[in-house]
């Protein structure tokens, strides 16, 4: 394969990559982008009264797991973060926080470090 038809072919990818994440721009909430193209979540979440009556813990519960690693289940994303991708406030993603951890979705395994120089700052979380 000559090097053109690389550079073709790598195009492509990035093209087919660019239609799966991004929604056309009328219809986007915001203009974060998704850092995968697919989400695994908990499907017990799909069946659970406290969920299903809560529409913005089950967001909040999916762009959490967006940010997840597979093999871990350690997500990284902080509060603002997550208000940015969904157009909420900060306040309002950080009481359905709360509720996730209450209803044992998520966990905290790492405290957040302002101080920190290197790596992550923000805490880290556990999809469970």
């Amino acid at each position: 394969m000559n090097m053109i038809n690389k550079i073709d072919k790598v195009e492509q990818i990035i093209e087919a990559r660019k239609q799966i994440l991004e929604l056309p721009k009328d219809r986007m909430v915001s203009d974060v982008q998704a850092p995968s193209p697919f989400t695994n979540i908990p499907s017990r979440a799909l069946s659970d009264k406290y969920i299903l009556t809560h529409p913005s813990a089950l967001q909040v519960l999916c762009v959490i797991c967006s940010y997840c690693n597979g093999q871990s289940g350690i997500a990284y994303p902080n509060q603002l973060t997550v208000a940015k991708r969904l157009a909420r406030s900060q306040p309002a993603i950080s009481r359905q926080f709360n509720n996730l951890v209450k209803w044992g979705y998520i966990e905290k395994v790492r405290q957040e470090n302002p101080l920190r120089v290197r790596g992550p700052k923000g805490a880290s979380w556990r999809v469970i």
